[in-house]
């Protein structure tokens, strides 16, 4: 059996066991937590920059238009979460739950610098 073939047979044929599956679950109702905290307007603080900026720096940005960018992200994120604790080790479907982690992140990003800002 050729080097690759047998790397493959080991790492990537596992299957999730009930505890990854018991993890991923927890995480996701985590961050789907934090996520309804914030959208209730009870985690300015959880913003990260927002939190640390000083009141000027506050003043630019829509509070609520913030929230909802910063809370439905965490919602598409634990649902990534959670998919990929469904996918299992499948090669394919963690590639697939990165590029759209990544994705949702950028394009959280961009919101929260044009859409959360006053004009």
């Amino acid at each position: 059996m050729p080097f690759s073939k047998w790397f493959f047979s080991v790492f990537f044929q596992k299957k999730m066991d009930i505890y990854d599956i018991v993890f991923n679950s927890l995480l996701s109702i985590l961050f789907v937590s934090l996520a309804l905290i914030i959208l209730f307007g009870k985690g300015d603080k959880l913003i990260a920059g927002y939190n640390s900026a000083n009141e000027e720096e506050r003043c630019k940005y829509d509070i609520r238009r913030l929230r909802m960018v910063t809370g439905v992200a965490l919602i598409l994120v634990a649902a990534e979460i959670w998919i990929m604790s469904v996918v299992g080790d499948d090669v394919g479907g963690i590639v697939i739950t990165i590029i759209a982690s990544l994705f949702v992140a950028i394009v959280a990003v961009i919101l929260a610098n044009t859409w959360c800002k006053r004009k």
